[in-house]
């Protein structure tokens, strides 16, 4: 199983990411995609393509391992973070982009509701809530 991370970054000159070269130019390819529902099918063709980092827009690349989830996502050993596109991340107020103190202090607020028992004690309800989405969907 991999896990899939598509991170923007800023690009400066030594940033590089596989891909088709227009991608570096135009972000209406991806917009169109993203407006259909469909640009997870586009990432998953460049992937295919390219490899394990694809450039998916001017400002954005696309990783497709567990490694990269652990190097953006994960606390180092030595503390320090990962640095997160600000305008990407600080839109609205959301646990991915606070400080490491704020982060973990809310982590430890709703740690006990996603443990394995909390999951499977909500099971019943998150089924039906599922359903009722798939139901609607369908009509």
């Amino acid at each position: 199983m991999q896990a899939q991370a598509t991170v923007p970054i800023k690009i400066d000159g030594g940033t590089k990411g596989e891909g088709p070269e227009w991608m570096s130019y135009a972000l209406t390819a991806i917009h169109f995609s993203l407006l259909r529902g469909k640009d997870y099918l586009k990432t998953l063709r460049l992937h295919e393509k390219y490899g394990s980092v694809v450039r998916v827009s001017p400002t954005a690349l696309s990783y497709n391992t567990a490694q990269a989830w652990r190097d953006i996502y994960a606390l180092k050993s030595d503390r320090t973070e990962f640095v997160k596109d600000p305008n990407f991340y600080e839109k609205e107020p959301n646990i991915l982009a606070m400080n490491q103190n704020d982060h973990a202090r809310v982590r430890k607020l709703y740690g006990n509701a996603f443990t394995d028992t909390a999951l499977l004690e909500q099971a019943p309800l998150l089924t039906r809530y599922f359903d009722l989405l798939i139901a609607k969907l369908k009509q």
